[in-house]
């Protein structure tokens, strides 16, 4: 498969700005609050940074630019592969 017919397989997955984000619920770890259930429409009207990373490690480097975002009146959501409960369920993280 070449590079063009690889980004022409994800333009499905590709959302243009001022989209409505789909329905989206987790459980996630908010800084300063127990782990409870965060669901994106909770966010309709802000934006939002919506980020998945491979390690927790990334989440935390994201984390480093939550002022920054803020500033610019933006909240960020991130979930990383090895955030995993007990039960082995994905979470997200509200930086």
């Amino acid at each position: 498969m070449s590079p063009r017919e690889a980004l022409l397989n994800l333009s499905h997955m590709i959302t243009p700005i001022g989209t409505a984000a789909p329905a989206l619920a987790a459980d996630a770890f908010v800084r300063g609050e127990k782990q409870r259930s965060l669901e994106l429409t909770e966010y309709r009207g802000t934006w939002v940074v919506l980020a998945f990373a491979v390690r927790h490690a990334d989440v935390l480097e994201l984390a480093e630019l939550e002022e920054a975002f803020a500033a610019d009146g933006a909240v960020v959501l991130a979930a990383a592969d090895d955030d995993l409960t007990a039960g082995g369920a994905p979470t997200a993280s509200h930086t």
